[in-house]
């Protein structure tokens, strides 16, 4: 049997390499980018010194468990104050911030927009300019409210931020004043 005599080709290994593991500084929370590549609010937050990184940490993990937003968690803890936070917001996210403790909803745009759907989204109705409703909501970036209350209203959407209390306190005021 002549195929015993064959020497076997010989295959070098590849050469192993040593990949250093990804070091991060043991301080640095986990770093997730927003799809439209804005920073995570939490990370903004510690950059600008407004929480530290174990109350971020803190945040976090409750997060995990409960689902609800990164900003109301902090607010909750007592990391953040909540008009803090909505400063904040509205500058990462570009929109301007209604002061409901100093505007008055006008009775016309609150009209507009049923109560149901404005609770459901703590989303006021502010007034009706040329370009649309301007709404004050908590969470100006979600499209199924804006859709809702552009259907309900029958106008474009302008959103501005406001924290979420100020939104119910003026609801409460607004549409019991409707009643």
């Amino acid at each position: 049997d002549h195929t015993a005599a064959r020497t076997p080709t010989v295959t070098e290994p590849p050469p192993v390499v040593q990949v250093p593991a990804a070091q991060e500084p043991p301080v640095s929370p986990p770093t997730r980018a927003n799809g439209d590549g804005r920073p995570m609010v939490g990370e903004l937050l510690v950059e600008q010194k407004l929480i530290s990184l174990s109350q971020l940490a803190e945040a976090l993990l409750q997060q995990s468990a409960s689902g609800k937003r990164i900003g109301a968690l902090l607010v909750e803890l007592g990391a953040i104050d909540e008009t803090e936070l909505t400063k904040v917001l509205a500058a990462h996210l570009n929109l301007p911030m209604a002061d409901l403790r100093k505007e008055v909803p006008e009775d016309d745009a609150i009209a507009l927009v049923p109560e149901a759907i404005a609770r459901a989204y703590t989303a006021i109705p502010l007034r009706t300019t040329d370009r649309g409703l301007q709404v004050a909501m908590v969470e100006p970036t979600d499209p199924k409210a804006i859709a809702d209350l552009e259907s309900a209203s029958g106008l474009p959407i302008l959103p501005v931020l406001a924290p979420a209390s100020d939104i119910r306190r003026a609801m409460e005021k607004a549409y019991r004043a409707l009643a």
